[in-house]
């Protein structure tokens, strides 16, 4: 009876340690609001602008910053952060959730739609070409025909260029 009543009182004990709640302190010198800011990222994958958090569709969206950052430099280089995009350089075959093309034919329709600035073309190639010309690249996984027509089978892939802008900037790279 005495080992009942030293069981039940350590494991009311314990349950109310485990049930406090701990909150993480911003660092010193910084505010809270300046930890828990999230940039909105404006992606066109249903033809108009809208947050990424808001369109319906599973997108995978690679800014030219993002780009830099982590440092993609190819769309072979993208198959590492996009679930279920696959890329092969040697034949160029591009595909998503496992539905690509797979004869080696060219003129074969790809089962994955490539837009460069709402222009369908045939290669993948250019979704990674360097970030000094392309703003953003959207991967648009899942059938997508509705909105990009009969070779959106596997998904869509949407390349973005950089636009100018209002204030005249210059830059220089060098490898």
């Amino acid at each position: 009876m005495k080992f009942k009543h030293h069981l039940m009182l350590s494991s009311a004990l314990l349950a109310s340690a485990i049930g406090t709640s701990a909150f993480a302190q911003p660092r010193t010198g910084t505010s809270a609001a300046a930890t828990n800011t999230i940039e909105e990222l404006v992606i066109t994958a249903e033809k108009r602008e809208q947050s990424l958090q808001d369109v319906p569709v599973a997108v995978t969206a690679f800014t030219d910053a993002k780009r830099e950052l982590v440092g993609i430099n190819s769309i072979q280089d993208m198959t590492n952060f996009t679930p279920g995009l696959e890329y092969n350089s040697s034949t160029d075959r591009i595909s998503l959730r496992g539905v690509g093309r797979q004869t080696n034919v060219l003129s074969a329709d790809a089962s994955v739609a490539n837009y460069n600035d709402g222009i369908y073309e045939t290669f993948a190639v250019q979704a990674g070409r360097s970030t000094l010309f392309l703003d953003r690249v959207e991967i648009l996984r899942g059938p997508q025909g509705t909105l990009y027509g009969r070779n959106a089978i596997g998904g869509a892939i949407n390349e973005i260029s950089k636009r100018p802008t209002e204030q005249p900037y210059g830059e220089i790279r060098m490898t």
